[in-house]
């Protein structure tokens, strides 16, 4: 009876600490996850306050969740860098943000 029980409680006690385990990695994820969008949102800003055009955003955009899927962003940097977009990208966003500025 006492090896049953004890038997019973090693099994709770395992199952306990993997569902924990399980609950963390998964919150940890949502939380790089959470970061990474308020980043994004954060470049969207910059870029409607600058008035870039829809066609220079999407681009932009798309790449940011692209490199997102491929892992190649953790949420940790900011996404207003230019240093982290292409040179095409970062040359054009650079472009239609300092427009006005080069034609003078």
């Amino acid at each position: 009876f006492v090896v049953q029980i004890l038997g019973y409680m090693l099994g709770v006690f395992v199952f306990a600490t993997i569902v924990g385990q399980v609950g963390t990695v998964v919150e940890n994820r949502k939380s790089v996850r959470l970061t990474f969008e308020r980043h994004v949102d954060n470049a969207k800003r910059y870029m409607r306050e600058h008035k870039v055009p829809h066609e220079v955003q999407k681009p932009i955009l798309r790449w940011y969740e692209y490199a997102w899927m491929r892992g190649q962003m953790t949420g940790r940097g900011d996404v207003n860098a230019l240093g982290l977009l292409p040179t095409k990208l970062r040359t054009e966003l650079a472009l239609h943000v300092n427009l006005k500025f080069l034609k003078k």
